[in-house]
């Protein structure tokens, strides 16, 4: 599987989220922030600014807002005591809700998580107010939906942050993909409700990939589905990187799939060095094309002390930049370093640890030699033994 392959479905996933953001509900928006809160291209989406925007909310906007305000609570370090006050105001009104009016809360998920990440991170305050309303969310997710989604096992997340019953002790028994992946994303934000159940493998790590890849986007290309779908991607990536790599008995393996995944970044990042200097020779030709037609238009004696002038500039400019960097300025000089520059961003965004595969592939080729060289120790020791 080239790196190809995972950059086009990471492109593609992320064009779906980015579509299903302008129309989407508070608390996915909200949600979406939080899973893609550490990525690097969390900023491409704006992603932060959008769930803001929806904590101005007033608590009479309904169980969206009020979860997406308990998501945001859960992503901050320091909690505003507005913020801390709007969640449970809001929160307290939709508990004064009627057995019909609660219908929409039961059937969300999504929005049973948000309010208990919220009242979970706020858990400190034990006044009869939030123990009532801790007591209602759970009776929340104690109350069966009447379809069980895809997204169930936020449900279940939702009541052990409140109540640590264990609900998450069993893994999931399904094939079903987005089921799966969302297991790997719960897992890897709120990694304290988890048990440690989950014997990770690098085979299951590539099969979630793989059948990630070879789906592209989930049919119904959900905002909360794709988003979960990408993250999981994600995480798959740097979990196969890591436990390959801590693998010495499948370190030639593990060399291979980081050479691919390598090569595809360093392709990337050639031809996107290559683009920069074409773009580069067409301005130098449109420069050179507007000196010539001024040089036409006013004549040589004119444009003469310009173009002596420029020349002199620019080799002042060349001169400074081998000064200060001891390189020579050239074509050759630039396109290296737009190339280096490059590699280094996709490293970065695609988690690529560049040492963790130089020293793996040192230690590929260090050993061969090393064998060898105890082989012919062995070999001359018994030779020796015999005389």
């Amino acid at each position: 599987m080239s790196q190809q392959h995972v950059g086009a479905t990471r492109d593609h996933l992320k064009e779906t989220v980015t579509s299903s953001l302008t129309n989407s509900e508070p608390h996915s928006a909200a949600f979406v922030a939080r899973i893609l809160k550490d990525q690097a291209y969390s900023a491409d989406f704006a992603l932060q600014g959008r769930a803001e925007s929806h904590s101005g909310g007033t608590i009479y906007d309904g169980f969206p807002h009020v979860a997406a305000m308990g998501f945001l609570i859960d992503s901050y370090d320091y909690i505003s005591r507005d913020l801390k006050e709007r969640f449970l105001a809001g929160l307290t009104r939709l508990q004064g809700r009627s057995e019909a009016g609660l219908r929409p809360i039961i059937a969300d998920d999504l929005a049973i998580l948000g309010i208990a990440c919220g009242l979970a991170r706020l858990s400190a305050s034990n006044t009869l107010s939030f123990t009532s309303l801790k007591d209602w969310t759970l009776k929340i997710v104690e109350t069966p939906p009447r379809q069980r989604q895809w997204s169930y096992r936020m449900r279940e997340l939702a009541g052990d942050l409140l109540d640590g019953r264990g609900r998450l002790k069993a893994l999931p028994n399904t094939d079903d993909l987005s089921e799966r992946a969302l297991e790997l994303v719960l897992r890897n934000i709120w990694r304290e409700a988890f048990a440690p159940t989950q014997v990770e493998t690098a085979e299951e790590y590539q099969r979630l990939m793989s059948d990630i890849i070879k789906s592209g986007n989930p049919p119904s290309e959900d905002l909360e589905e794709s988003a979960v779908w990408l993250r999981a991607l994600d995480i798959a990536i740097e979990r196969l990187i890591r436990l390959t790599t801590l693998r010495n008995s499948d370190s030639a393996k593990a060399l291979k799939m980081l050479s691919s995944i390598k090569d595809g970044l360093d392709h990337k990042a050639t031809l996107s060095a290559r683009l920069r200097i074409i773009l580069s020779f067409v301005l130098w030709l449109a420069f050179a094309g507007i000196q010539a037609i001024l040089t036409i238009k006013y004549g040589w004696d004119e444009m003469e002390p310009w173009t002596y002038f420029l020349d002199v500039f620019l080799a002042a400019v060349g001169y400074g930049y081998f000064a200060l960097t001891n390189k020579e300025l050239s074509p050759l000089a630039i396109y290296e370093s737009l190339v280096a520059k490059q590699k280094q961003k996709l490293y970065r965004e695609f988690r690529f640890d560049s040492e963790a595969y130089e020293n793996l592939q040192s230690k590929a080729n260090t050993e061969p030699a090393l064998s060898s060289f105890q082989s012919l120790s062995l070999t001359a020791g018994r030779s020796r033994s015999a005389q």
